[in-house]
């Protein structure tokens, strides 16, 4: 994968009225910073599924956080991992005992390494171009805690279907298929 286009910021005159005086400046025009897509995948919830089986067998405990290598090369030369954790997600529903329980959405961020003099992990940066993936359910029957509604379970709406729901943030992206297809 790699980014042909280079990110720079074009010079544009800018016209300014201040009373009756015209004056014309020379400004750098926007550069493209940032971008967020979100995508419903009608897969039944396969995505947010096999994301949580992997999730037991490589983090099992929701305050621990586990690093991926990343192979991504449209970033500075320099090691990357994915952070891969869980946090607790807006609805959940009942279970075969008639309990309410929490469901959970699924986060990959990429990091840029930082090793100490032996090797070890010093620092996970944040890096010059970033992403933060988040993976969470979408599937009819999901209430919010009913102990939040006065005892009630209040079904969530789901206005774009049942299915994995994939949200994208990143950084420099000069058109809006890059945060889904970094090989631009």
């Amino acid at each position: 994968m790699s980014i042909d286009s280079p990110i720079s910021g074009d010079i544009t005159p800018s016209q300014l009225t201040a009373g009756t005086d015209t004056k014309t400046l020379r400004r750098t025009s926007p550069i493209a910073h940032g971008a967020g897509v979100s995508n419903v995948l009608g897969d039944d919830n396969a995505v947010y599924d096999a994301l949580r089986e992997l999730w037991r067998d490589r983090v099992g405990d929701p305050d621990d956080r586990v690093t991926i290598p990343a192979d991504i090369d449209y970033n500075r030369h320099g090691e990357y991992v994915w952070v891969f954790f869980s946090s607790g997600y807006k609805a959940g529903d009942t279970n075969q005992y008639g309990n309410w329980k929490k469901w959970f959405k699924y986060h990959l961020m990429l990091r840029e390494v930082e090793r100490d003099e032996h090797g070890g992990i010093k620092n996970l940066r944040k890096p010059p171009t970033s992403c933060h993936v988040v993976i969470e359910p979408q599937k009819e029957g999901m209430t919010y805690n009913p102990e939040k509604n006065g005892g009630r379970e209040v079904e969530v709406e789901l206005p774009f279907g049942e299915g994995t729901r994939v949200n994208v943030q990143t950084t420099y992206v000069e058109r809006p298929s890059q945060p889904v297809r970094r090989d631009d």
